[in-house]
């Protein structure tokens, strides 16, 4: 349903995108004053304790509060990926370089506090953390102990809603990355792939390959219990190494090649280098936690076949295409549309799901 929608009408994806955002934004907000009242307003939900709870991880050997801590944030690891969304979809947007930088700060600024103030109601209505510990679904757990089943149901309708909205972006964001490689002829295929039918449609052969590979990968793995966990964790790890490597890059070639400073357009100004000392130091940090424990090597398995098949496409093209493949990959603004019109005789949509 996801592909077929893409396919069929950006401007469609761009409202379900947007309703969805407002759904979950005044769902998670609305449940997080309700938990946040049941703690203060009634004894046998107040629990304030638990924020400063180290829970079930047991302090031998992880320095008392430090492995909690350290387990804690990875839960921005996992959460924040994928905000990168808006400038992997910024051809399709209007003046991207102003749009896109503040969509992005706005993501993570936005999903960082609603997010946070969330996590305080609820661990702050816990009863008992080794029973909710061990519980498949634990907010569900949550929601269900302190406001009943019917609030469950409602929770988890704002889940499904959510999940399906993430999952149509994330599919957007995958078949556009898909064009835009076919379009610069870096894919096998990209006869094919780089094809938009409608003007007002999404690329239906490179929509289609993501579908695809996601059923795939779903079908092969719909017997492993731990399948979850495991792709969770290789898609944190692999964003991981490929922000890295972004920074580094722009590090090592910010000298040669400064991006024009014209007024209206977002810039970091003397926060560049803070910005990018923050960035590194955290990055190390993020990959030492998903490098290090063997809990996490099969995720590491993953993301290495990943960055194996990625190399095998990199040689298959550069000797199939090595004319494509030594020029400066994409095009910007205006010839982006020529480039596509060329292509495929149509235009892409106006509009795309920020």
């Amino acid at each position: 349903m996801q592909a077929l929608l893409i396919i069929w009408s950006t401007p469609i994806v761009t409202r379900i995108n947007n309703a969805a955002v407002a759904t979950e934004v005044i769902g998670i907000v609305g449940l997080t004053v309700v938990l946040l009242g049941a703690a203060l307003l009634t004894s046998s939900h107040r629990h304030f304790g638990n924020l400063g709870s180290t829970g079930v991880v047991p302090s031998a050997g992880w320095f008392g509060w430090l492995g909690p801590f350290m387990l804690a944030t990875l839960l921005g690891a996992y959460t924040i990926v994928g905000f990168e969304s808006a400038s992997n979809l910024a051809e399709e947007t209007h003046e991207p370089r102003k749009v896109v930088p503040s969509a992005m700060v706005r993501s993570v600024v936005l999903s960082g506090i609603i997010g946070m103030g969330f996590l305080i109601a609820l661990a702050s209505v816990i009863g008992d953390v080794a029973a909710t510990s061990a519980e498949a679904a634990p907010v569900a757990f949550i929601m269900k102990d302190v406001l009943g089943g019917f609030f469950e149901k409602v929770f988890l309708l704002f889940i499904c809603v959510s999940i399906f909205a993430c999952g149509m972006v994330i599919m957007v964001t995958n078949s556009r990355l898909i064009w835009s490689m076919a379009r610069d002829r870096r894919l096998p295929g990209h006869q094919l792939l780089r094809q938009v039918p409608r003007p007002t449609g999404g690329p239906a052969w490179a929509t289609a390959l993501a579908a695809v590979l996601s059923a795939i990968i779903v079908l092969v793995l719909r017997d492993n219990t731990d399948a979850l966990f495991t792709l969770f964790t290789a898609s944190t790890l692999l964003p991981a190494l490929l922000y890295a490597c972004t920074v580094l890059l722009y590090v090592f070639t910010a000298h040669k090649e400064r991006v024009e400073r014209e007024s209206g357009y977002f810039h970091l100004g003397r926060w560049e280098w803070p910005v990018i000392i923050g960035a590194l130091v955290w990055l190390a940090y993020e990959l030492v936690i998903l490098l290090g424990p063997a809990a996490f090597r099969d995720a590491q398995k993953y993301a290495l076949g990943a960055i194996l098949l990625g190399i095998v496409v990199f040689v298959v093209m550069w000797l199939l295409e090595p004319a494509a493949m030594r020029q400066e990959a994409g095009a910007h603004g205006e010839q982006a549309l020529e480039v596509a019109d060329e292509l495929s005789d149509a235009r892409p949509g106006p509009e795309a799901p920020a």
